[in-house]
């Protein structure tokens, strides 16, 4: 073959190759392309097909949560009329009473009515159980007269013009008033000057520096947060339902004002000490001589004692002090109970709240122009307590990340801040409560929890679910997460405020409103 017939047979080889390569190639996107349609095909046939198993599930998932929201709303319906106890009940109490040991002395089983709280309807807004309508009756809402256009100033109304039969105590009662004439008993001058040391600030008007009465105590020291004592001996002195005849009574008041006697013998010198425990034998000595207290061994008297760590110390110097049902006061589990331990499963121990120091005048609800506010020092460098008050540091810190409006966090004027705000944060200071609680609630706010533990130093019979909330300060994500919750229902907050200002009586030490709760959980208690 000749060289030109060599390169045609070439020429026409590699034009076959390159038609054939290019036919393969076209055929290849041929295919290529029917698979790419039929994949296309089968992802659409596949989307809409988890599109309505997906939908088939949210249906499912949405029928789940439907059923879930009706149990758990009738089941909370259930619990909230379980725990909302009118205040009627109270005086039914003795069906719950206890005989001890085959005598006569009876006492109270723990009732810890967490939820009740004193005096009120149930209403429900969007879901809030709130106290609403109040009415001024025995049963329903007995502290409250939604008549009245203003508070009663508490320094000359006390009572709240309530006639006898709007009182909860319905039995006839005692004081031992010789403990307000006796100096041996309790001395007010001495009182009154140890008070001074201790609390510069409050009042220090007198008559005679060296003859100090009881009115006058009790008028110096009427704001201050540790008086819950001289409150409870004042409302005795002005009950309707006190007896000048102890023959007559069912229940007796001893006026234990003690406190003092509790800090002279922790924080004063020796001497302090040993006229401390002097004072304390000699009520002792009183008790062990009325015949009404060895009547049923003091299960029927009822003692005030305002101030902490003190127990050891009244056991061992006024035992007899020790056998009576005690109003006290008490920092959570960690405190010990002023009564002798022979007589706790015998005796009724109810905690004393904090007076609500100086509170703000209330703004309403309308009127108020600040989320939160939160008043108090920051930093307390004595006696090593700085670290308690890392909470209340945090708490500002983490305010100011968020857009949130308030005017104090921390050092600052009470007034008017406190109650221009619509949430007060109660965070623990050198204990784990604080009068603030009661200051911001006497304020017309609403009060923020911050520490499980505050409650369990409260009375058992307020429903804090209904006048105040919790935050959890533990670390700044639920510090977050629990304060974005509680803006996002305004509502929830408007009603929680007005429960708040319609049952201020009950946190209220200069209304005659506490004791008559307290005297009426005794009543229950007293064998007679």
């Amino acid at each position: 073959m000749n060289s030109s017939n060599q390169g045609s047979h070439q020429r026409a080889n590699k034009t076959i190759s390159a038609y054939k390569a290019d036919r393969k190639h076209e055929d290849t996107g041929i295919v290529s392309n029917v698979r790419t349609k039929h994949q296309q095909q089968r992802g659409t046939q596949t989307k809409i097909g988890r599109s309505m198993l997906n939908s088939a599930r949210l249906l499912a998932l949405f029928v789940i949560m439907i059923s879930c929201t009706c149990f758990y709303m009738i089941m909370y319906s259930v619990d909230r009329t379980e725990k909302l106890i009118m205040m009627d009940s109270l005086l039914n109490l003795q069906s719950d009473a206890v005989i001890a040991d085959g005598d006569t002395n009876i006492h109270i089983r723990d009732h810890h009515h967490e939820g009740v709280l004193l005096g009120h309807n149930e209403d429900t807004i969007t879901g809030t159980t709130s106290i609403l309508e109040t009415q001024s009756t025995e049963t329903n809402g007995i502290y409250v007269d939604n008549n009245q256009d203003s508070d009663p100033d508490p320094a000359t109304d006390t009572t709240g013009n309530k006639t006898p039969e709007e009182y909860l105590l319905q039995l006839p009662f005692y004081i031992y008033e010789d403990f307000l004439h006796d100096a041996n008993l309790l001395n007010f001058t001495a009182m009154h000057h140890k008070a001074l040391k201790e609390q510069p600030a409050i009042g220090h008007i007198v008559a005679n520096e060296a003859n100090v009465t009881f009115e006058e105590y009790l008028n110096n020291n009427r704001f201050y947060k540790h008086s819950g004592d001289i409150h409870f001996v004042r409302s005795a002195l002005e009950h309707p339902m006190r007896v000048l005849n102890p023959e007559e009574a069912k229940i007796f008041v001893v006026p234990s004002l003690i406190t003092m006697d509790i800090a002279d013998h922790f924080y004063h010198s020796k001497k302090d000490k040993l006229l401390s425990k002097l004072h304390l034998k000699r009520i002792n000595t009183f008790l062990r001589d009325s015949p009404f207290f060895k009547r049923n061994d003091g299960a029927d008297h009822i003692a005030p004692i305002a101030f902490m760590r003190g127990g050891t110390v009244v056991q061992r110097s006024a035992p007899l002090l020790a056998r009576c049902n005690l109003v006290q006061f008490y920092e959570g589990p960690a405190d010990q109970s002023y009564i002798h331990p022979e007589y706790r499963d015998k005796r009724a121990m109810y905690k004393i709240f904090k007076l609500g120091a100086s509170p703000c005048n209330m703004t309403a609800f309308d009127k108020k122009t600040k989320n939160f506010a939160f008043i108090g020092a920051l930093f307390r460098m004595r006696h090593g307590h700085n670290k308690h008050f890392q909470n209340r540091r945090d708490i500002c810190k983490w305010l100011s990340y968020t857009n949130y409006t308030y005017d104090v966090c921390g050092h600052g004027d009470k007034c008017p801040n406190l109650s221009q705000a619509f949430l007060g944060f109660h965070a623990r200071g050198d204990l784990i409560s604080a009068d603030r609680l009661f200051a911001t609630m006497l304020s017309g706010t609403v009060p923020i929890f911050t520490l499980k533990p505050q409650y369990k130093s409260q009375p058992d019979w307020y429903d804090w679910d209904t006048i105040s909330y919790f935050a959890n300060v533990e670390n700044k994500t639920t510090f977050f997460a629990d304060i974005d919750k509680i803006m996002s229902n305004k509502t929830d907050i408007m009603v929680k405020t007005k429960n708040v200002l319609e049952n201020r009586d009950l946190f209220d030490w200069h209304t005659n409103v506490p004791f008559d709760i307290y005297m009426c959980y005794t009543s229950a208690a007293a064998p007679n």
